[in-house]
């Protein structure tokens, strides 16, 4: 019950932040705390012997940094940059593709269920990979503030 409720409390500050501050610092300030937690959560399950306290806390911190960016800001910011005429389609194709990473990760997790160190490990590479790409204002440009037109929208 405790994740959802820090679940749902991220997803409001997300709310109340993504207009002051905007798309990109929440997204990639997400991101790094989702990475460090995925470390921390693959080292404790690698090093630790009893690790049932540190790890709800670990697992709700990493639920937090989650919620405030990488769970929310993705719906926000894909609707602001397609082109009306084809936003229904194209997030209709976003949606899939995460319901579809969704997948993944939960087969990888059943794969390494005896080993949580390296899916958490594992997660974490693909979420610091994730954060080069996002770093690239190319592949992820700001959009707070910005005219409807600007990135080619009709």
């Amino acid at each position: 019950m405790l994740p959802v409720v820090i679940n749902v409390a991220g997803s409001w500050l997300s709310l109340r932040l993504v207009d002051r501050i905007g798309r990109r610092p929440l997204l990639l300030g997400s991101l790094a705390g989702t990475i460090v937690m995925l470390c921390l959560l693959s080292l404790a399950f690698a090093f630790a012997a009893d690790i049932g306290v540190a790890l709800v806390f670990l697992l709700c911190l990493f639920v937090a940094c989650y919620s405030v960016g990488l769970g929310s800001v993705p719906w926000t910011w894909t609707s602001e940059v397609m082109p009306s005429g084809c936003r229904a389609t194209a997030n209709s194709i976003t949606t899939s593709a995460n319901w579809l990473s969704n997948v993944v990760v939960a087969a990888v997790a059943t794969v390494f269920i005896d080993r949580p160190a390296i899916s958490f490990a594992l997660f974490a590479i693909v979420s610091a990979a994730g954060a080069c790409l996002l770093a690239n204002e190319r592949v992820f440009p700001e959009t707070r503030g910005v005219e409807i037109g600007a990135f080619g929208i009709s």
